[in-house]
């Protein structure tokens, strides 16, 4: 898990205030005119990279090609590495720095590369070597299960002498000793169908991008393997353009050590189009002044959003988290350290309590607890991708025979995670909004100049705004912290963006309060301000149709909510 941030009060508050409001300042006009402009197209990367995902330590090569010199420098974000040649293959190779930050990361040869740069996915720690989760097309399954040792074969044949030796091993390992899984569809049973209510905007559903020509392109532009799409008449007449229709299962490779990015990108290569690969970790539930001291949480979001009633009657807040009906497993690790109290060692709970914030923001919503974190046989904290989205396909499914939902996910990690962003736009085509934490300045530290510093899925919110006109709603709202002390009520310190500069970092698109108290201890973080905008959300929905403009409001001592709180009568 990541340390929690020591933030106690200081003779630095008026220094801190002055630099967080030039930040704030400087990234709103950024983003302003970034917007109005068109943005100048990026010149092509003039080289490649396989495996396109990677972590700290696995080596990296360059592929299409030849002119580049035999050895020298190449930046990973703001992280160098030396280039090399490879014995066997004569490929230019580097491994990516131990300090490389994670999530996708510029490559190029001057620090930090270029706009256009290729780049790497960097895998976080603990996900160098691990299972991968598999979602296949439901109309090529039983092609891709009868194929999928020919093609490995194929491409080992293809890459003897002439690809890397640490390749040709993997696709070995895989040939030989990683059979293909088992599928399930995608989803849950649906429940009992609920009246509906007209008036949500609705995105357009998922479509898949179609078979692609898988190619490996050797330095030089000389291709180690090619192999054509499936296009057999079963298969075309089988594939389904919903995400959620599709199959999935896990594939056991890490039994095997072949590197997570390396089996990624070969099973990718393989099936382009109808297979699609993720780790199967999704991220983790982050956590991170005494404002409200024991208060009860609807005391906090009462006083300081000037929440009146909330209802929620008629909506279903759905907290995707570690807690289930019946319990939470999860533990804070490390000691929870709050303004001048004692360290809070062994705190227990997560998305219990971020239930019971979003239960006291909109008390006659129903609040459904499913966990998809800290499960059995994985490490604490972590969630696995295929609960996850599992989860968010049995939403979609039950919103598509009718009611009110709201999403929350107070989790998320530097991975952009193929299927969790496909599942959420299967949840926001049938009008279902989702709100996710925006993450903790833990998601930076040790970053260098250069980095990106992600939090995904909060990061991708711009991608799901609903219209071309400005100020349209998004159908995913990435919640940010507000200091709810009475002298700042400003952008909380244990923001992500605080870190390093918010050019390397998208913005949050809304704020609330995050630090709230829960049976005599302290919780505060992004995760927590999360659920208060899903119960504003849930409230809005009660009374009125659509998805409320929500909009980042930074101007300290202003209420980041008040356009949308109390939006019944």
């Amino acid at each position: 898990m990541y340390p929690i941030i020591d933030f106690r009060p200081g003779v630095w508050r008026g220094v801190r205030a002055l630099v967080l409001g030039l930040l704030v300042c400087v990234a709103c006009a950024a983003l302003t005119a970034a917007r109005a402009q068109p943005a100048p197209a990026a010149a092509p990367a003039p080289f490649g990279l396989f495996p396109s995902v990677a972590a700290p330590g696995d080596p990296v090569w360059l592929t299409g090609s030849s002119g580049r010199a035999e050895t020298g420098t190449i930046w990973v974000g703001g992280h160098p590495a030396r280039l090399s040649r490879d014995p066997t293959s004569g490929w230019l190779t580097f491994t990516v720095p131990k300090t490389a930050a994670p999530g996708p990361q510029p490559v190029g040869g001057q620090a930090p590369p270029a706009r256009g740069a290729a780049v790497l996915t960097v895998l976080p720690p603990g996900m160098a070597v691990e299972d991968v989760v598999l979602y296949v097309n439901p109309g090529a399954a039983d092609d891709i299960r009868q194929q999928y040792v020919g093609r490995l074969k194929r491409l080992l044949d293809g890459c003897q002498r002439r690809c890397p030796q640490q390749l040709t091993a993997a696709i070995e390992r895989l040939t030989s000793q990683v059979p293909f899984p088992e599928l399930q569809p995608l989803g849950t049973a649906v429940p009992e169908p609920v009246t509906g209510r007209p008036g949500v905007r609705r995105l357009p559903a998922f479509r898949s991008p179609g078979p692609a020509t898988p190619l490996l392109t050797m330095p030089g532009g000389n291709a180690a393997f090619r192999l054509e799409p499936l296009r057999s008449p079963a298969v075309v007449a089988g594939r389904s353009a919903g995400f959620c229709t599709q199959m999935a299962g896990l594939l056991r490779s890490a039994s095997q050590g072949v590197p997570t990015g390396q089996v990624i990108s070969l099973l990718t290569l393989l099936f382009a189009g109808d297979l699609s690969v993720d780790p199967t970790t999704a991220g983790h539930p982050y956590q991170t002044a005494i404002p409200y001291h024991n208060e009860q949480p609807r005391t906090v979001v009462e006083t300081v959003l000037g929440i009146r009633q909330g209802s929620g009657a008629g909506v279903t807040i759905h907290v995707l988290d570690t807690a289930s009906p019946t319990a939470d497993d999860f533990t804070m690790d490390t000691p929870v350290l709050y303004y001048d109290l004692p360290p809070v060692a062994n705190r227990p709970y997560h998305g219990r309590v971020v239930g019971e914030i979003a239960q006291a923001v909109a008390p006659d919503a129903t609040v459904t607890l499913r966990q998809v974190c800290t499960l059995p046989g994985r490490a604490p904290g972590d969630c696995s991708t295929l609960e996850t989205v599992n989860a968010l396909c049995a939403v979609a499914q039950e919103a598509r025979q009718g009611g009110r939902h709201v999403v929350n996910l107070s989790l998320g990690g530097a991975y952009p995670t193929l299927g969790l962003k496909l599942a959420l736009r299967e949840v926001a085509a049938v009008g279902v909004p989702t709100v996710a934490s925006y993450g903790n300045r833990d998601d930076c530290v040790g970053h260098a100049p250069g980095d990106q510093c992600h939090h995904y899925p909060a990061d991708w919110s711009d991608e799901f705004v609903t219209g071309m006109v400005p100020g349209s709603p998004t159908m995913l709202l990435s919640v940010a912290g507000w200091d709810i002390r009475d002298e700042l009520q400003e952008f909380a310190t244990y923001n992500r963006a605080v870190v390093i500069p918010w050019a390397q970092t998208p913005l949050p698109s809304v704020q609330a309060p995050g630090e709230f108290w829960s049976g005599g201890l302290p919780y505060f973080g992004t995760s927590f301000a999360a659920p208060v905008v899903s119960g504003v959300l849930a409230g809005w929905m009660s009374c009125r149709p659509g998805i409320p403009v929500v909009p980042l409001v930074t101007t300290p001592h202003q209420n980041p909510l008040a356009s949308v709180v109390n939006a019944c009568p």
